[in-house]
């Protein structure tokens, strides 16, 4: 609930990771650090970094799109990117590792272990049980962990109102409350 609200509000956090995911006293999942969150355009159609914007992410959690500038060096992404480094959070918090493990995360230019294969997970532990199968099957094929943006739509289409955007300029459901 807390990353549909962040998106209803027309934030994308951008930088979510354990580090950044408290609960609280009563049970409820608080999300810090907004220091690398931005807003979505004012239609809700996403972000697009200049070439000499700086982008922030913690490579283990982040989503491809973000460490990839395209041919004009922009950097192009929307709420997708939320939705990538929540699965890959509830991997580790299943498995005990996250999903990608190949290249030095410590090189800001190697972010190969983005696109590598997950791993495969091995059943041999005395521990393992077929529900964390079932769920790891799950958050990799309902589209949280797609390597294509395209195919990550699943996860961010719920979060999105069906209602008509009636603000001037934009087509399509409103994705969020106007700023105020």
């Amino acid at each position: 609930l807390a990353v549909l609200f962040l998106h209803e509000n027309g934030i994308i956090h951008q930088d979510l990771k354990p580090a950044n995911v408290m609960v609280s006293a009563a049970g409820h999942v608080i999300i810090g650090d907004f220091g690398a969150s931005s807003y979505m355009d004012r239609c809700g159609k996403g972000v697009t970094l200049q070439p000499t914007d700086v982008v922030t992410f913690t490579p283990l959690y982040a989503a491809p799109e973000l460490k990839c500038r395209n041919t004009e060096g922009l950097v192009v992404f929307d709420e997708r990117v939320d939705w990538w480094s929540l699965g890959v959070m509830l991997y580790e918090l299943a498995i005990g590792s996250v999903p990608f493990r190949t290249g030095d995360c410590r090189t800001v230019g190697d972010f190969s272990h983005a696109f590598g294969e997950m791993e495969k997970i091995s059943s041999s532990e005395e521990w393992w049980d077929m529900r964390f199968e079932e769920f790891i099957r799950d958050v990799r094929y309902l589209s949280f962990l797609s390597k294509h943006v395209a195919l990550r739509f699943i996860a961010a289409a719920r979060s999105r109102p069906t209602t008509p955007d009636k603000r001037p300029g934009c087509h399509g459901p409103a994705y969020f409350r106007p700023y105020l």
